[in-house]
């Protein structure tokens, strides 16, 4: 089994000393509010990057491992 493509994973899970992951929530002057968080250990998304705008009508969502398409989902 390989790690992100590039290195052997092993059976050995340890307690993690460091931070390895953050998150904050912004208010925007308009009102809007935002989540944002990133990981350097997410599991299975080796440099992913990843976008959701959730809305009042709907949501719009965009994921780099897949350039071509665009998620819009309205409310029902």
């Amino acid at each position: 089994m390989v790690g992100h493509n590039a290195a052997p994973v092993s059976d050995e899970f340890a307690e993690v000393e460091n931070e390895d992951t953050a998150s904050f929530t912004v208010r925007f002057e308009s009102g809007f509010v935002g989540t944002f968080s990133v990981t350097r250990t997410g599991f299975g998304l080796p440099n992913g990057l990843a976008l959701d705008v959730l809305g009042g009508d709907g949501r719009a969502a965009f994921d780099q491992h897949r350039p071509a398409e665009y998620l819009f989902d309205p409310c029902r």
